[in-house]
């Protein structure tokens, strides 16, 4: 009853990987009823890319049997009885019984855990996104600015010019004066 309550899928495996237990949360998982996995390979619960090299991964596992995380540094996927993979994390622990290893493995379906960080990760490049498209108007607002002063007293003091050479006689110092106020301008 304890191993039927826990939330992850448990199996256990012969050391010749035939199950030889499936708990209910393996008929949800995995689309199979018990009968269905208990007494066959646990092969048939690896996507068909991965079952070749599984046989001879279990192996050397039941030569070194020990409790740890299975595929440690890899992204670990299951099968689906409809052919759908699902994202998975395994731990492995070796039972002895009647002098026969068997190993119990509980495996947890990750699939809204990688969805969450999935979108996690989107949400974050959103914002940074978001953050750079910000610095980008507010430098374009500050440029404006800084275009714009400069701009206003040339066209300020280009008019200003227009009047003193309207005057009869023109105001030539002033005008001089003016075009070096123009041209110190431009150069800002």
């Amino acid at each position: 009853s304890v191993v039927e309550s826990v939330p992850n899928v448990i199996i256990v495996v012969g050391d010749a990987g035939i199950v030889t237990f499936a708990n209910a949360n393996a008929e949800s998982v995995f689309g199979y009823k018990r009968e269905e996995i208990v007494g066959r390979r646990v092969e048939m619960l690896l996507p068909e890319r991965l079952r070749g090299s599984h046989g001879s991964l279990r192996t050397g596992y039941v030569r070194h049997p020990e409790a740890r995380p299975m595929g440690a540094g890899r992204e670990l996927f299951a099968q689906r009885k409809d052919g759908v993979e699902v994202p998975v994390e395994v731990v492995l622990s070796p039972m002895r019984r009647a002098g026969k290893l068997f190993v119990l493995v509980s495996l947890v379906d990750v699939t809204e855990r990688r969805r969450f960080e999935r979108e996690t990760v989107e949400q974050r490049d959103e914002l940074a996104h978001l953050s750079r498209v910000a610095m980008l108007g507010e430098l374009s607002g500050s440029l404006a600015h800084e275009l714009n002063q400069p701009l206003a007293a040339i066209l300020s003091n280009a008019q200003a010019a227009q009047r003193y050479l309207a005057r009869d006689p023109p105001e030539l110092q002033a005008l001089s004066d003016i075009l070096s106020d123009i041209v110190k301008n431009d150069r800002r």
